[in-house]
């Protein structure tokens, strides 16, 4: 059985990936090109291989990061965990980008990731907050980072 933050990294994965593609199937105007985009949780084996393909081939990348959490009560038998996490999407405009403009710009798909995920109820967790939308310098390629912050109680084992 997966721990809970294996559980919510999944969960995310599977948020993002179904979203985008039901974006573009719902208005392929409106939602260019986003079934097309790569996404990619930091776990994943080989992932700097992954990572350099999705940017070579595509141009698009969203990687979920590792979370991490604060327990919230140390002196509670369960751990109240006060969870973070980042998801970053990465654009390299040379690659990604076509002459129509047809394909959203990172910080577009930044903003539909946010929207995504913001307030989206995953099983065991609070509700999802996504707290920012950083804009990060790069000379290589756009990069945006969101913040998202949940709750969950984590039992004591026996």
């Amino acid at each position: 059985m997966p721990g809970k933050l294996t559980t919510l990294t999944t969960a995310v994965n599977a948020r993002i990936t179904a979203g985008l593609l039901a974006l573009n199937n719902a208005n392929p105007a409106l939602f260019p090109q986003t079934a097309g985009i790569t996404v990619l949780v930091e776990d994943t084996n080989d992932l700097q291989t992954k990572i350099n393909k999705a940017i070579a081939e595509i141009g698009m990348l969203v990687l979920i990061g590792e979370p991490h959490f604060v327990n919230e009560s140390p002196f509670n038998p369960d751990t109240n965990a006060k969870i973070t996490f980042a998801v970053a999407v990465g654009e390299t405009p040379i690659i990604w980008r076509d002459a129509a403009s047809l394909k959203p710009h990172c910080k577009d798909v930044s903003e539909f990731v946010a929207a995504l995920l913001q307030y989206y109820q995953i099983a065991g967790f609070q509700k999802l907050r996504v707290l920012r939308n950083d804009f990060v310098p790069d000379k290589k390629r756009n990069l945006r980072e969101l913040t998202i912050e949940t709750m969950a109680t984590i039992p004591p084992l026996p």
